[in-house]
């Protein structure tokens, strides 16, 4: 599992000081699991009624039948509209281990994350055995300090929801699904729209082709009402590179901003735009001011194998070599050239060529022999030199030759032929396995290997006297080598495997001794060829109407089941019925009791565990298939313009061997239309000043729950 995944930190640590072992779906669906009746995680006040730039303060309180040693929650809210501004355990827990966010991270960095995304994630308090506990009943878990957002306009129902309530009852025992009851914070602002900015564009060009490039992106206003002047960011490998004021925008409007030139780090730079970087405009949307990363990239071009082949021993010789593209990019075709002694003898076209494995794709190459030349004197320097008209813009273009000396008397000489790394604990440790092959014409003597990681030296190996090649066709000795524990030192490791370490060889070639591979952590385990998604993926209804939402799914060879968690907003709409699509006829719908898990959906948003599984028979076919039709409806009396997100996480896929695979997804959304409806207060007013009839303005309320 890779590094940057997040670990819950209340599951860790059951995981570590209480051995409670997670029961992975293998062959089967899970169960829906309901939650603990007796054990109840509740907002403090539920409502309460703020202005705009008012702080104000949310308890969330817990309430075990047999007391408690932990609790953990994720606290969603609508950061466009309010902010979190502390965080602290409440009265229960003082003395009991603070846990928040995604570790590293500090308590700033854990709040400053939910006031970007809108959840307050992995807060949890937990005694471990023998530093206390809390008693049974009504008890206070967490205090969050909470601002309504200067300048918000409009009357704005902002749902605090708990997402993922779990506790550890007496003894340790897990109740990883607590009830809970959620709350909400009305803020109250003059009548008007809420801006909402967003990055509508963005894109790079070159300055100098792979080497200098700038940035061009759209700043828009897309919701109703004006947005003060802001300052948008733009990123580069996750690091702030520059700042753009953009000026204050009406509804509807844009800015274009150009930025550069920055220079490519290296083979790609990852760029992202950040609009209102430093969060000084109330929106009705704060989710969506990071544009999508794009990678900007090039490829490297290097010679990374040479060598040279008698054909009349002593006399005429040709030449090998291999051509390998190590960049982030695919490399168009290219002439690589071979010169001897500094003269031109010879050139061969190389194909275009894919990206390294280990920094993205696949990878290819091309062998040639070329010649046979005549040896002059005793020695022959030969040169080899890849994109030798200089047509591919690479990452480095200094790296483009090698050397090799041919000479009438024998010699040995040592190469890393290949370099290979393995995982002993995915995305943990790993073993570095190479071999040291003698590619030249005479014995080379026993030497030493070493492996260095970022630099550093981590191990050495001896190596034995290795046998002289044959000839063509004819390989010479080599020696298979595998070193390690090592663990991987945060997103990648730069492992280096140099041959002769101690240079005690005398070679033919002395600059062809090392080889590089960049080990990566591994990606979520997501198989692309497999894919569930929602269908059609936007539909426009009417608060009231009933409409269908079918999950599909693709597979290229077929399948034997399926499960999603089916995630939607519960407070403006809800499932009235799930049914399995065509192809899954047969098979056996999961959980059995469907009303009762429409009940709980309809109670939190979560349509868990709904799976279809083939017992026997052959499954479902290849290709797209209908897997759930569920049919939902939009509530009465939903008010306003709403964009409601219908996601399916976590979700699984059994192939037609049933073997447990995670496919990709496309989520889907949903736009509720309901009356523009008026604020209660306005409402009040108009009550009570009849004689009034002048026009009142009448505003969207939207919220997005994160």
């Amino acid at each position: 599992m890779s590094k940057a995944l997040k670990l819950r930190a209340l599951s860790l640590l059951l995981a570590v000081a209480l051995a409670v072992a997670a029961l992975p779906l293998v062959s089967t669906v899970a169960l829906a699991t309901a939650p603990h009746p007796a054990y109840r995680l509740f907002i403090a006040p539920v409502t309460q009624t703020v202005a705009p730039g008012e702080t104000f303060t949310v308890r969330v309180m817990q309430d075990a039948v047999a007391g408690s040693m932990g609790a953990q929650i994720d606290l969603s809210f609508t950061n466009g509209l309010v902010e979190v501004t502390s965080v602290r355990l409440g009265a229960a827990y003082a003395g009991a281990m603070f846990l928040f966010g995604i570790a590293p991270q500090t308590l700033p960095e854990a709040i400053a994350s939910a006031n970007t995304t809108g959840l307050l994630d992995n807060f949890a308090g937990v005694f471990l055995p023998g530093m206390g506990s809390v008693p049974a009943g009504d008890q206070e878990f967490l205090v969050i300090g909470m601002r309504a957002r200067p300048g918000v306009v409009g009357t704005h129902t902002v749902p605090l929801a708990i997402l993922r309530p779990e506790m550890i009852g007496p003894g340790g025992l897990a109740i990883p699904r607590a009830s809970s009851t959620d709350g909400a914070v009305v803020v109250a602002g003059p009548p008007g729209f809420m801006p909402d900015l967003t990055v509508s564009e963005k894109s790079e060009k070159w300055v100098v082709e792979g080497e200098t490039y700038n940035v061009t992106f759209t700043i828009k206003n897309i919701g109703g009402g004006g947005a003060a002047a802001s300052t948008a960011a733009i990123l580069i490998d996750g690091t702030e590179v520059a700042i753009e004021a953009i000026g204050a925008l009406a509804a509807g409007a844009t800015e274009t901003i150009t930025v550069g030139p920055f220079t490519l780090t290296e083979a790609s730079d990852t760029i992202e735009i950040v609009a209102d970087k430093d969060n000084v405009v109330a929106e009705s949307d704060k989710n969506n001011n990071r544009s999508g990363e794009t990678v900007l990239a090039v490829p490297d071009l290097i010679v990374s194998r040479g060598e040279t082949k008698w054909v009349a021993e002593g006399e005429t010789y040709t030449v090998t070599f291999t051509i390998t593209n190590i960049g982030k990019a695919d490399a168009a075709g290219s002439t690589a050239a071979v010169l001897i002694d500094g003269t031109r003898k010879d050139a061969v076209d190389v194909p275009v060529l894919d990206t390294k494995g280990a920094r993205g794709a696949i990878w290819s190459f091309r062998a040639v022999d070329i010649g046979p030349f005549t040896l002059t004197g005793d020695s022959d320097t030969i040169v080899i030199v890849a994109d030798k008209d200089n047509v591919v813009a690479e990452s480095k273009e200094n790296n483009n030759s090698l050397e090799i000396l041919r000479t009438r008397d024998p010699a040995p000489d040592i190469i890393v032929s290949e370099v290979k790394t393995r995982w002993l604990v995915e995305g943990e440790t790993y073993a570095v396995d190479f071999t040291i092959e003698n590619i030249g014409d005479a014995d080379a003597a026993g030497s030493t290997a070493a492996v260095l990681i970022d630099g550093t030296e981590v191990a050495t190996e001896g190596i034995k006297a290795l046998a002289a090649a044959g000839g063509v066709g004819v390989p010479g000795g080599s020696q298979f080598k595998g070193v390690g524990p090592f663990t991987l030192t945060g997103d990648s490791d730069t492992i280096v495997v140099v041959a002769d370490r101690d240079n005690v060889v005398a070679e033919s070639t002395e600059d062809n001794n090392s080889k590089e591979l960049v080990l990566a952590a591994p990606p979520p385990d997501v198989d692309p060829a497999h894919r569930l998604f929602i269908a059609p993926a936007t539909q426009t209804v009417a608060a009231g109407d009933t409409f269908t939402v079918r999950v599909m799914q693709d597979s290229p060879y077929g399948a034997r089941g399926a499960q999603v968690d089916f995630n939607f907003d519960h407070k403006l709409m809800e499932v009235t019925d799930v049914a399995l699509g065509a192809v899954y006829a047969d098979a056996a719908l999961i959980p059995d009791d469907m009303a009762t898990a429409i009940t709980e959906a309809n109670a939190d948003g979560a349509l868990d565990n709904v799976g279809a599984l083939f017992l026997t028979g052959a499954g479902v076919p290849a290709g797209v298939q209908e897997f759930l039709v569920i049919t939902m409806k939009v509530k009465d009396g939903v008010t306003g313009t709403h964009q409601v997100a219908l996601t399916l996480s976590p979700r699984t896929m059994l192939r037609p061997n049933f073997e447990a695979i995670t496919p990709m997804v496309t989520d889907g959304k949903v736009v509720a239309v309901g009356d523009p409806g008026l604020p209660w207060a306005i409402i009040a007013v108009v009550i009570g000043a009849a004689a009034i009839v002048g026009g009142i303005a009448i505003f969207a309320l939207q919220r997005r729950k994160s």
